[in-house]
């Protein structure tokens, strides 16, 4: 899973070390997706809970599956799983961070209920890794992404029906959820993501 995420960063992610992926594991935090019989990775995301808010991010699909709507799928799962296992305490917030410069995953963060906060979160320049593009200014920033729990409402109603397919413009594909957390709680999971999304609707 390292080599997979770290292969793949580019110059818009920030790469983790092999500690952070392995930490992420640890705590059920880090998602991936496989496809064909011998299971290789094709998909990751993970959301990262800090001090006080939580991260959405890492999200990367490999060009074989792209379009199909698998992004979607991981998103609503992985937020899903995060909500469910960790205490939401007053004013804990849901972000994700896009590089000002990576146009890809904005409309994926629209859909999967993010709003742009107009805020911009440059890295300090000992944490920037040479891999990553930089701005005139020689500093990598990213615009600061805000999760709507209103749309956790939306992600129960998904969950709820069971997908078998994600669907995009390129087809179709199988799809087959495994979440312990979603498996944990069953259906009272999708009561415990419309009470969040009625706690925060505004």
């Amino acid at each position: 899973m390292c080599d997979f995420h770290r292969a793949n960063a580019g110059e818009f992610l920030l790469p983790r070390s092999l500690a952070e992926v392995r930490h992420l594991v640890e705590q059920e935090s880090l998602h991936i997706a496989v496809a064909g019989d011998d299971e290789r990775i094709v998909a990751l995301c993970y959301v990262k809970q800090e001090e006080r808010d939580a991260e959405f991010g890492g999200i990367f699909v490999h060009d074989d599956v792209r379009q199909l709507c698998l992004a979607d799928a991981m998103g609503k799962v992985a937020i899903s799983t995060h909500l469910l296992t960790t205490p939401l305490e007053s004013g804990t917030r849901l972000i994700a961070h896009v590089h000002e410069a990576n146009d890809r995953p904005r409309n994926l963060l629209g859909r999967l209920g993010f709003k742009d906060t107009g805020v911009k979160d440059p890295l300090p320049s000992h944490i920037a890794p040479a891999s990553m593009r930089k701005n005139a200014e020689g500093r990598v920033v990213g615009d600061v992404f805000e999760f709507d729990f209103a749309k956790c409402s939306d992600f129960a109603d998904w969950l709820e029906t069971r997908p078998t397919l994600v669907t995009g413009p390129r087809g179709s594909a199988a799809l087959h959820i495994r979440s312990s957390a979603l498996e944990t709680f069953g259906p009272d999971a999708f009561t415990a993501l419309r009470g969040i999304a009625r706690g925060y609707r505004a």
